[in-house]
């Protein structure tokens, strides 16, 4: 888990986040983006539903800002636009996700996907309670 939220910690400023405003880190960092479907390969992701008009991704500010009503799913894949066709049960409900955000893509190496979506799971989990 501490290497995880190494990883975490590299993308998230987690001193300056709360629960409805998700701040992270300034440049050089080139993550979070917007899901480029096409290009992210071998990605951690954040998948965000809403309806409602408060939550958006600002890539000015670099800032995630959620409403209390948003649902949020963190995940892995090597394909994203094969993970999404391949969705089933309660993702299929759900129906398009608002905001999908790249958190980290062309990671190779097995932990450390496994790592940094094991740490971005209990920090949307924490963070959401």
């Amino acid at each position: 888990m501490q290497h995880g939220l190494l990883l975490l910690s590299r993308i998230i400023d987690l001193e300056a986040s709360t629960r409805n405003d998700i701040r992270f880190q300034q440049a050089p960092v080139e993550y979070p983006h917007l899901i480029a479907l096409d290009n992210c390969r071998n990605l951690v992701y954040l998948r965000v539903w809403d309806e409602s008009d408060m939550t958006r991704f600002d890539r000015d500010t670099l800032t995630l800002t959620l409403a209390t009503s948003a649902k949020l799913y963190a995940g892995q894949t090597n394909n994203m636009s094969i993970r999404m066709a391949s969705d089933q049960g309660y993702l299929v409900a759900m129906g398009i996700a608002k905001i999908l955000l790249c958190f980290q893509h062309d990671i190779h190496k097995v932990y450390h996907k496994d790592a940094l979506e094991v740490a971005l799971i209990a920090y949307i989990g924490g963070n959401c309670a």
